[in-house]
């Protein structure tokens, strides 16, 4: 497959590139640049509840490239110095994952979000060398990694109520397990206004291994100069989707709370043996998440009266 730049553009405005940077088929390594764009980094971390954000001078002497773990290294997100010999700064993300053959479900990545005002360099329309993704009206866009061979269609009649829940949670939900982060006002602007039914995600291929899912909504509160990038600790995105509660009309009709996954065991989308893996596989995930909660109080208490 060759391998194409991604041409990120709002309106003929040309917002910055995705591009696959290894050659090596077995290496899924890429790099985002917002070209002459000034830009934040915001991070995440694992039951945070306000980001950390990167500060650097000159943002546009920077772009963002992303490693896949290795037997000998783990998956980083690192600022990339545009230069001949780059001095590269890791992002301070270490619960990452990576998309595989075996992900059931996308990975969300980053959000990138652009005042409503956004006005710089026009895109060059005559290249023909670059996919191009036009976020048209929408300024906010969250990205989500799948593997090349994902089908969402599929995905979304599988699981109806998670592939919903995927589009419409906050982003930085699925590292902070907390409903306070809206910075964005998705939950104010996502769903349109108009009644009408939001279209599917958009999505791209990134490299030979992965590909891009995208959710796009506008809000017009967003200001500034500065195109704002999130990225997330996502190790436990699969779990934070799949295990909150949700309302569920049960064949009394009567509404109980249940998991999220459990109403997709409900349906006649998978065979019984399947749907006893995912019983099982959730369970996991529900005492892994568990734990490491615990984990992560534990360490802040022990913290906090360090302070004190």
């Amino acid at each position: 497959m060759k391998l194409q730049k991604v041409a990120i553009i709002k309106k003929g405005i040309d917002i910055g590139r995705i591009i696959p940077f290894n050659k090596d088929e077995s290496k899924y390594d890429f790099k985002i640049s917002f070209a002459a764009n000034d830009y934040e980094v915001n991070m995440y971390r694992f039951l945070s509840f306000v980001p950390e954000k990167v500060e650097i001078e000159d943002m546009t002497s920077w772009e963002i490239s992303y490693h896949r773990s290795t037997a000998l290294r783990p998956t980083i997100i690192h600022l990339k110095e545009k230069k001949n010999h780059p001095e590269y700064k890791p992002l301070p993300l270490h619960r990452l994952v990576d998309p595989t053959l075996h992900n059931e479900f996308p990975i969300p990545f980053m959000r990138i979000a652009i005042s409503s005002d956004f006005s710089r360099k026009i895109y060059n329309s005559k290249s023909r060398k670059n996919i191009l993704f036009d976020m048209e009206d929408a300024n906010v866009a969250e990205f989500y990694l799948t593997h090349i061979d994902f089908n969402y269609e599929r995905f979304a009649r599988k699981w109806p109520t998670i592939s919903l829940k995927l589009m419409v949670a906050l982003f930085e939900f699925f590292a902070t397990n907390n409903l306070l982060t809206d910075n964005n006002n998705k939950f104010k602007y996502f769903i349109p206004s108009d009644g009408g039914v939001r279209a599917v995600a958009e999505e791209f291929i990134v490299n030979n291994g992965m590909k891009f899912y995208i959710n796009l909504y506008n809000n017009p509160e967003l200001i500034g100069e500065k195109i704002k990038a999130t990225f997330i600790e996502n190790e436990f995105a699969d779990a934070l989707l799949g295990l909150p509660l949700i309302g569920y009309e049960n064949e009394k009709g009567k509404v109980e709370m249940i998991p999220a996954y459990q109403e997709g065991l409900s349906r006649d989308t998978m065979s019984k043996e399947e749907k006893r893996k995912w019983e099982y596989r959730f369970n996991k995930m529900r005492d892994k998440l568990e734990r490491e909660i615990r984990k992560v109080k534990r360490s802040s208490f022990i913290k906090s009266n360090e302070i004190i």
